[in-house]
């Protein structure tokens, strides 16, 4: 059965004086989840983040930042308009909403110009494609008020697509669990000391939150044969974006992957000697450097890259 692993996600920071976003009332928060079509699992706490786990996807909250991704057939942008209506359009300093390519736009309920009209009823902002339109390609609306981001702020996003055999039949086994599935992507070892939350889906499919302080990483797998997809997201600032990228490429030895960075200070570029770059820009973006690229990766994965449909 097919389904879509291509995400949405908005951020919103609020300006500075407000009550702590960490403060809201969880019920408050699971009319913002119902309202995209999808449901709170579970939640893992650290002394400054709240990670809840979707049924599509997470929720980040911090005191002055919200950050939510959702997938398959979410309608994001409802989630959004609640949530600014809650705080009011006043109180949201910055806004950036994005929409990755889907395997089969014409399955959603939406496509991204709907959202942007939707959004555009309180907030004004800009849009853009990073990429070309017959490739991988990243939608970006952001709003138009003047921010001044915190400095070190840094977000990568790794998104990839065909697993390696190994990886396909880990996330494919029947009557799966999380321990097997930690155990085989040593999230521990690669990133340790984070409190870890995770759902293993029937039949298959697989989400992970992780935080530790401010910081925090979010995995998510939709490993069925037609369109496998799989999303990793972190804020992580001791380790380099080379170690970081490589080590989650490692994971999952995908036939193709894109690379998203948001950075406050310049942009680290990651280096290959296997993966071919086939598009790629950089631009400055709501105070914001970014960087978008996709490459094709010379692995077992790649020999199906011809097969799938990107």
């Amino acid at each position: 059965m097919f389904f879509e692993g291509s995400e949405k996600k908005f951020e919103l920071s609020v300006v500075a004086g407000t009550d702590s976003l960490r403060n809201i009332p969880k019920s408050i928060y699971d009319q913002c989840v119902n309202k995209s079509e999808a449901k709170i699992l579970s939640i893992v706490s650290s002394d400054h983040c709240d990670a809840y786990l979707l049924s599509e996807s997470s929720l980040f909250v911090w005191d002055d930042r919200i950050t939510m991704i959702t997938c398959g057939n979410t309608k994001l942008c409802h989630a959004a308009l609640f949530i600014i209506d809650h705080l009011g359009e006043e109180k949201v300093e910055s806004f950036f909403y994005e929409r990755k390519n889907e395997y089969y736009p014409r399955k959603q309920s939406s496509d991204f110009f709907d959202d942007v009209k939707c959004l555009n009823k309180i907030i004004k902002g800009t849009a853009y494609r990073l990429g070309q339109p017959n490739q991988h390609h990243l939608y970006l609306f952001h709003s138009d008020k003047k921010y001044r981001q915190p400095s070190s702020d840094r977000t990568i996003e790794i998104l990839m697509y065909g697993l390696s055999s190994e990886a396909s039949e880990t996330f494919s086994k029947p009557n799966n669990n999380s321990q097997s599935i930690r155990k085989f992507l040593n999230l521990s070892s690669v990133f340790p000391g984070f409190k870890l939350d995770d759902f293993v889906f029937s039949p298959v499919g697989y989400s992970c939150n992780a935080v530790k302080g401010r910081e925090y990483y979010t995995i998510h797998v939709s490993p069925q044969e037609e369109g496998p997809y799989v999303s990793f997201e972190t804020n992580v600032k001791n380790m380099t974006v080379q170690k970081i990228v490589e080590s989650v490429i490692g994971m999952f030895k995908p036939s193709c992957f894109d690379v998203i960075q948001f950075d406050s200070d310049d942009i680290e570029e990651v280096q290959f000697e296997g993966p071919r770059k086939i598009n790629g820009i950089k631009d400055k973006i709501g105070g914001y450097n970014v960087l978008f690229k996709s490459y094709y990766n010379y692995s077992e994965g790649y020999k199906k890259a011809d097969k799938l449909k990107i």
